[in-house]
């Protein structure tokens, strides 16, 4: 396997462990989040509007993690561009280099 091939495995790999770790820590902040509004609850304290900001805190943490992987699998996509155009360059060069190996066997 190639550098560049290897490259994209690690890439793959971290891309995945960050995605998973967003993901653990997503749900740790929710349901650090469910313990406030538990309590608040049990205490009786927790009405319809508390209800409804703890429905918009879940719903904001879904959406700021869900970005992170976003962005997480967009700067992936963009590696492994990089890797693939870097795979059809030394192809080309390789190519180029057997080209003028031929071409300048046949002038000797």
């Amino acid at each position: 396997m190639s550098i560049i091939g290897k490259l994209e495995v690690v890439k793959d790999m971290i891309q995945g462990t960050v995605n998973q770790g967003t993901k653990t820590v997503e749900d740790i902040h929710i349901a650090i989040g469910d313990v406030a509004f538990e309590i608040l609850e049990k205490q009786g304290r927790l009405d319809d509007e508390a209800k409804a900001l703890r429905e918009q805190h879940t719903d904001l943490v879904r959406t700021i993690y869900g970005k992170i992987r976003e962005v997480n699998d967009k700067v992936g996509e963009f590696a492994s561009d990089v890797f693939e155009s870097l795979e059809d360059s030394e192809i080309i060069l390789k190519n180029m280099a057997e080209k003028e190996a031929r071409e300048s066997e046949e002038k000797n």
